[in-house]
């Protein structure tokens, strides 16, 4: 099964570094890379029962709950990969977020939105989401496609919000031919 490495890297092989919270840059290549998932206030929410779960910190701490509401919250046949499930739950009792943390993470789901700059990213841009994502549902990503100007969207056919755990190997394809066609055409980096 093909992995997606936490650290992003752009054509050239340079790490990608945080530029602000929606956006990652090569400083050597100036390519960027949207890691936002949903524009915020503004767009569709996910559903309701999904949200309501969502919002409950309780799936950092115990892996049964967890596992119990990973179909409703995660979508995307989740619950037919058992070790992938079990790999990220691990993950999220290793590193739960702190109380404050979850809270601000909540009012800013509810209270954020990129919708107004987006049509200022100058950028080639992918935006990836998955057919099957109750959290953050499919029309959101055609928004955002629609108004980034150089935009294309990419749809994960039967993924939910975990798309990159569970279709990992197309993901990876998919961003991979991407990001080579929006390099730069030179064997140099820009300025270099």
């Amino acid at each position: 099964m093909s992995r997606i490495e936490p650290t992003y890297v752009c054509p050239k092989g340079h790490p990608l570094v945080w530029r602000c919270v929606a956006w990652k840059q090569c400083s050597a290549c100036r390519v960027e890379a949207a890691l936002e998932d949903a524009v915020g206030l503004g767009a569709l929410p996910g559903r309701p029962r999904a949200l309501i779960k969502l919002a409950n910190p309780f799936r950092y701490h115990t892996p049964r709950h967890l596992e119990r509401i990973a179909p409703t919250i995660y979508g995307g046949g989740i619950e037919g990969h058992p070790e992938l499930l079990e790999r990220f739950a691990e993950t999220l009792r290793q590193r739960p977020p702190s109380t404050r943390g979850f809270l601000w993470q909540l009012v800013a789901a509810a209270g954020w939105t990129s919708l107004p700059w987006l049509r200022s990213i100058p950028h080639p841009t992918l935006v990836v989401a998955g057919d099957r994502d109750p959290i953050v549902p499919l029309v959101n990503a055609r928004l955002m496609t629609r108004l980034i100007p150089n935009a294309r969207l990419h749809v994960v056919r039967g993924g939910g919000h975990l798309f990159l755990l569970t279709h990992a190997g197309e993901v990876a394809a998919v961003l991979g031919h991407f990001l080579q066609a929006s390099g730069p055409a030179s064997g140099e980096a820009p300025g270099a």
